[in-house]
């Protein structure tokens, strides 16, 4: 007697079939989409990756001094499934995050300014300054207040570091005044000149990109007090 094919094998048939399902569309994995400011920018392995990789580009900007670094845009990251082919390496995650976008920036010409010193301090070509300036040319003289555009590099994530600093600053003069009720209003007399004297601050130096944008006093002390200027003010 025999049995048919399919009732002698039928496991073998549903290895078959599983087999046949995976052959024909790739098996997925569930991997770390990074998105910045809801644009997904690379898919890497896992969530430890994904956190590997957001550490890797804020590295670049922690030293000693540097209590934190976040980013100033939205960064995510959210579980996908993907095929194994989507998934970029550390090092491709990393250069994603570490593109930069050349955009314009508008300068105002100062006194003393050429197109030779601004090229020089903003560390530009001639020729690209001339390109994004077409207006201006060679032989062409620059007015104080003119409006010039320079190119200015943006990378696609912007790092906000806070870095704990101590500094000398001015200690501002108080000043006191005493009324003379004999004299005009407008009469002032200045009896005992003043003097700034300086203080040790410690504060907070904030930086985008490494540019310091902000900084902020936490606490201070005298080291060299001021001197009290007295001025005499009527009030008649």
């Amino acid at each position: 007697v025999h049995k048919s094919k399919k009732k002698l094998s039928d496991g073998d048939y549903a290895i078959s079939a599983v087999y046949q399902k995976f052959s024909d569309s790739e098996y997925k994995v569930q991997a770390s989409e990074i998105f910045v400011n809801n644009v997904s920018i690379a898919i890497v392995k896992n969530l430890e990756t994904a956190n590997k990789v957001k550490e890797s580009v804020l590295n670049k900007y922690k030293t000693e001094t540097v209590k934190e670094a976040t980013f100033v845009e939205d960064f995510k990251i959210s579980p996908k499934f993907v095929t194994s082919g989507a998934i970029a390496t550390d090092e491709q995650a990393i250069a994603r995050l570490s593109i930069q976008a050349e955009l314009e920036q508008d300068y105002i010409v100062k006194s003393g300014d050429n197109v030779w010193i601004i090229c020089n301090k903003q560390q530009i070509t001639q020729d690209k300054f001339y390109q994004l300036n077409p207006s201006i040319t060679p032989g062409s003289t620059l007015s104080v207040g003119q409006k010039v555009l320079l190119p200015l590099n943006k990378p696609l994530l912007s790092v906000r570091t806070v870095e704990e600093v101590t500094y000398t600053d001015v200690a501002k003069r108080p000043v006191e005044e005493r009324p003379n009720a004999t004299k005009a209003r407008s009469y002032r007399k200045v009896l005992q000149a003043g003097k700034d004297g300086q203080k040790e601050v410690t504060g907070q130096l904030i930086k985008i990109n490494g540019i310091e944008t902000e900084k902020k006093e936490i606490s201070s002390k005298i080291i060299a007090p001021p001197v009290v200027e007295i001025i005499e003010v009527g009030t008649k």
